[in-house]
């Protein structure tokens, strides 16, 4: 990393993290640009697609967007405090 060389690291011990990776401003983008920027974010080595919603907004199709990501095998999560959105999300 970093240039470094690499190093064998069998002492350093176990660690269990997971990558989480938003998509900002997915409201803006289109199903199949979201869909796309998921599928580059989990292969770039994402554990977890972040749906990032617009402060001051309600995005009416929240709920869609996460049940297709969800469909599509990622592990989602969303940034919003509105709980409208949420609720969309969750259902």
């Amino acid at each position: 990393f970093f240039g470094q060389q690499a190093r064998d690291r069998a002492d350093y011990g176990r660690f269990d993290i997971e990558i989480i990776a938003e998509i900002n401003h997915a409201p803006r983008l289109s199903t199949s640009a979201v869909l796309a920027e998921a599928r580059r974010l989990a292969a770039a080595g994402a554990d977890r697609i972040d749906v990032g919603c617009d402060p001051g907004d309600v995005w009416t199709g929240v709920g869609d967007c996460v049940r297709l990501l969800v469909d599509e095998g990622f592990a989602v999560s969303i940034d919003s405090f509105e709980p409208r959105e949420v609720a969309a999300a969750v259902r």
